[in-house]
C-alpha cells in the first residue's frame, strides 16, 4: 500500500498519527481537541508542540498544544503573545522557537517577531518575545 507524503506545515493535525516499527504501518492516535490549519510544530523531549495556525476561520490563533508521545494525550500550554499562522517553528536545546508568520490565514500582515518557549517552566510558562 502506498501512502502519499504529507507536508508537516500543511497538515491539519485533527488526527495525530505515528509510524510503527517493522513494515512502516500507520496507527491512529488521540485527536486534537479541534482541527487546525497552517500550524507549525516542533519536537522537544518526547513531546510534540503544535503552534498557532487557523482554527477553521480566516483568523490566526495563539493556541499552543502539547502532545505527549508516551501517554498519547494532548494538553494546552502557554498561549503565544499574539495570533499567528504560517509561522516558522523549530526546537533547539530543549526550547521551542517561533519566528515570523501572518496575522491572517490568507497570507496577510507578515510579522517580524521571534518568540521563545521553554516547556521546562511548568509554572506560569510563557512565550517570550
Amino acid at each position: 500500500m502506498r501512502v502519499p507524503a504529507i507536508p508537516l506545515f500543511g497538515l491539519i493535525f485533527s488526527v495525530a498519527i505515528s509510524a510503527q516499527v517493522g513494515q512502516g504501518g500507520w496507527s491512529s492516535k488521540t485527536s486534537m481537541s479541534m482541527p487546525r490549519t497552517e500550524t507549525g510544530a516542533a519536537y522537544v523531549n518526547g513531546r510534540i508542540y503544535v503552534i498557532a495556525g487557523g482554527l477553521g476561520t480566516m483568523e490566526s490563533s495563539t493556541l499552543v498544544q502539547e502532545y505527549d508521545l508516551k501517554t498519547d494525550k494532548w494538553r494546552e500550554r502557554a498561549a503565544l503573545p499574539m495570533p499567528l499562522s504560517h509561522a516558522g517553528v523549530a526546537a533547539l536545546n530543549g526550547k521551542v522557537y517561533v519566528v515570523g508568520g501572518f496575522l491572517k490565514n490568507v497570507h496577510l500582515y507578515a510579522q517580524p517577531y521571534a518568540f521563545e518557549y521553554d516547556p521546562r517552566r511548568t509554572r506560569g510558562a510563557r512565550c517570550r518575545g
